[in-house]
């Protein structure tokens, strides 16, 4: 997942480059601090004890939310056209299938259900 989530960090990258100025600052390091939390987050989850690392993946699943919304507000505001939406997208659902899984997975390892 931290490859996946590296990939988006470069992708997002360059695209931030090419935001609109009035967005650049607000809009677009935003996504980039987000994205880096959540590179971070996953590389600490490793080696987290099984209780701890639940509790973090869930805030790592609320600060994947507010990236989709981000990306979502960007192609809402015209920097980013249909296609290069989509391909965001996807890129974004598949990390958070990732993110799911492995929150599913912890949560069975603790009894949990659902």
């Amino acid at each position: 997942m931290v490859h996946k989530l590296y990939e988006w960090y470069k992708l997002l990258h360059t695209d931030v480059i090419r935001f609109p100025k009035t967005e650049r600052h607000a809009v677009g390091e935003t996504l980039k601090m987000r994205t880096l939390q959540l590179i971070e987050g996953i590389w600490e989850a490793n080696s987290l004890p099984i209780p701890e690392r639940l509790v973090l993946l869930d805030r790592l699943q609320r600060t994947l939310d507010l990236v989709k919304i981000l990306v979502r507000l960007t192609y809402d505001l015209g920097i980013y056209k249909r296609e290069g939406y989509i391909y965001r997208e996807n890129q974004l659902m598949e990390i958070g299938r990732m993110l799911g899984g492995w929150r599913k997975k912890t949560r069975g390892r603790l009894g949990l259900v659902s």
